[in-house]
């Protein structure tokens, strides 16, 4: 029985060398969807049981005090308990965002009361939270349970940017008139940073940067990206971004300023039902790159080319900066992502 669920489960535990426990975070429960709040008292009877381990036997490889998706699973092939669900469908009951139905219910109470009788008040009550969410349940109108949709918003996650020379910040997108499509809106700074090596005063500009936006879940709505649009901006559409030139200093060339001047970075939809992250990114390669020092009025100006400016150059773009897969790099990220509210 769902031998082949198992090998893939034994190889996930291998993978993750560990199993991802149950971390009683209050604001589980809270994300099952309101639509129907009687199913709340189920979710949290399962996550007590779920924490606790309550019927967890020994040999299942465990390694903590609680259950995991890949000894639950085990429980139910080797109690013969019912088919074999997914580690995904185990999460999803264990998070709140699917409802079993009742073939799963029963497994359910199989693995954390096995046993034990059906007069056992744990189990009762257990029972008793499944029927009371069902009495609310679209399954009682379908022929199959349907998963109840979960609000979701979006997170924005912590920036990096590179201190005193880029710097990006993502603002809550806006929703559009198509379903699933929504306007990126970024704030984007350049200046010039100083850096100093072997003793000696240097500042750093960029001349060229590469702005991106990366998802598996969406994508650039055509036309609608800085650069395809009319914008005033100094920007050009490359295969894997825009290149953004300006604003310049008149006085080096490098970017000084606002990237975006209040324009929005693009319209992007949907791809699939997926939610993966939304990233931003702020990119330059090296030959973008220039060292400048201090002219006689105290101004950034361009340093000749020489040892000593390539030195200054490997120190700021050493192993330890993040770079893509054409050399460039790194010099601000910031990502999104849809979960729920």
């Amino acid at each position: 029985m769902c031998q082949t669920f198992l090998d893939k489960a034994c190889f996930e535990a291998e993978e993750f060398a560990g199993e991802r426990q149950l971390t009683g975070n209050s604001q589980q429960s809270g994300e099952f969807p309101g639509n129907f709040p009687s199913r709340h008292r189920f979710v949290e009877l399962f996550q007590k049981h779920w924490r606790e381990g309550t019927g967890r036997k020994l040999g299942l490889g465990a390694t903590g005090p609680g259950w995991s998706e890949v000894t639950f699973a085990r429980a139910v092939t080797k109690g013969e308990f019912g088919e074999c669900p997914e580690t995904k469908t185990i999460t999803a009951w264990k998070e709140g965002k699917r409802w079993p139905q009742e073939d799963s219910k029963n497994i359910i109470l199989k693995v954390f009361f096995a046993g034990k009788s059906h007069a056992d008040p744990d189990r009762m009550a257990m029972e008793d939270a499944w029927t009371e969410g069902q009495r609310e349940s679209p399954a009682r109108r379908k022929a199959r349970l349907e998963d109840s949709p979960v609000p979701l918003k979006w997170v924005i996650s912590r920036h990096v940017s590179t201190e005193g020379l880029a710097d990006l910040r993502l603002h809550q997108p806006q929703p559009l008139n198509e379903e699933g499509s929504y306007r990126v809106e970024a704030s984007a700074r350049m200046d010039i940073a100083e850096f100093e090596h072997d003793r000696q005063d240097y500042a750093i500009g960029v001349t060229t940067v590469l702005l991106a936006v990366e998802s598996e879940a969406y994508q650039v709505t055509r036309g609608s990206m800085i650069g395809e649009r009319p914008t005033g901006l100094l920007a050009r559409v490359r295969a894997d971004g825009v290149e953004l030139t300006g604003p310049r200093d008149p006085a080096n060339g490098c970017i000084v300023g606002d990237l975006l001047n209040g324009e929005h970075v693009a319209h992007m939809e949907s791809l699939n039902d997926g939610e993966a992250p939304v990233l931003v990114s702020l990119r330059a390669a090296r030959r973008a790159f220039m060292v400048l020092g201090l002219d006689a009025q105290g101004r950034n100006t361009p340093v000749a080319v020489s040892e000593e400016t390539d030195a200054v150059l490997n120190i700021l773009l050493g192993k330890d900066r993040e770079k893509d897969s054409l050399g460039r790099v790194l010099l601000a990220k910031v990502s999104m992502a849809r979960k729920p509210a």
